[in-house]
């Protein structure tokens, strides 16, 4: 079956899926990136539906809208709630670093499906949120591991 493909700008793509998400419609689109590797892969399509920041937990994708007005979909790692606000913490599969801090007013959605080659990837199974649990619980062995990879390179590189 062949389908339409319409590519618009990232600054369209972001008001029209803020607008959908805005007015409690469901949003899907192929994704990007590398930053949610190897649960979400480039190319993937995403099913995003509305989200509030009580309906989200650890382990949800929430669909976010970075401090440069990016949308973006990144694992959510801890949920800290202030006197006046609830602060997420967030951070990519992929990445090794420390993770972001978002406001619940950021939050505009959470990916509720993952479609990869046809096939639907259901992300919010208990096997996958055990496995991405795992995994970003080792992103920090990994940083150190990386880090170790990097000096030994150094050390042993022939002079030039």
């Amino acid at each position: 079956m062949e389908t339409n493909k319409t590519i618009i700008s990232a600054e369209d793509f972001e008001q029209i899926a803020g607008e959908l998400l805005g007015n409690g419609n469901m949003l899907r689109f192929r994704a990007h990136g590398r930053s949610m590797h190897p649960f979400i892969q480039d190319g993937d399509i995403l099913t995003i539906n509305p989200a509030t920041a009580e309906s989200l937990t650890n382990g949800d994708v929430a669909f976010y809208r970075k401090a440069t007005g990016q949308l973006t979909a990144h694992r959510i790692l801890g949920k800290k709630k202030d006197v006046n606000s609830t602060i997420f913490l967030i951070r990519g599969d992929g990445h090794i670093g420390g993770p972001e801090r978002v406001t619940a007013e950021q939050i505009v959605g959470v990916v509720i499906e993952v479609e990869r080659d046809g096939a639907d990837i259901s992300i919010n199974s208990f096997q996958k949120r055990a496995a991405a649990a795992t995994w970003s619980k080792s992103q920090s062995l990994r940083w150190i591991l990386n880090r170790i990879q990097l000096r030994i390179t150094k050390i042993f590189k022939p002079n030039s």
